[in-house]
């Protein structure tokens, strides 16, 4: 599915600028979003410029985090998308997958504000179709 989202984005099969030309994924956040909308999701970028005390916690389903990644190939430095799901009764469990299982987190918010103290992380808070708060 998301491969057939890169390339109604953009018809080009080897250098396509929505996903990784090496095949391993690594769609940009173009794809993401559109992806969402097929499942009745509305993703929203969440402005650096505010404090994490800002994200509505108890209407977003789930937050999807950006942060830079280094690798063992020198210059070869990427991007990692993780997400953070709130669960039915309200608490949040971060679904990484360099995580060896799920972990809950006990404070959203301050786990949301350590995360983007880096002015090079990024967020995109995901709502169910039509619950999305106005100011977010």
């Amino acid at each position: 599915m998301l491969d057939e989202i890169c390339y109604g984005m953009n018809e080009s099969r080897w250098f396509n600028p929505h996903k990784s030309w090496i095949g391993l994924g690594n769609y940009d956040a173009n794809v993401l979003m559109a992806a969402l909308g097929l499942h009745n999701m509305e993703p929203v970028w969440f402005d650096g410029r505010k404090s994490a005390e800002q994200i509505p916690f108890d209407q977003v389903h789930s937050i999807i985090f950006n942060i830079p990644t280094t690798s063992f190939v020198p210059f070869w430095n990427g991007r990692h998308w993780f997400t953070v799901l709130r669960r039915p009764d309200g608490s949040f469990v971060n679904l990484d997958s360099k995580l060896k299982k799920p972990e809950l987190i006990t404070n959203i918010q301050e786990y949301a504000k350590t995360v983007l103290q880096n002015e090079k992380n990024q967020a995109i808070l995901v709502f169910e179709q039509g619950k999305r708060p106005d100011s977010s």
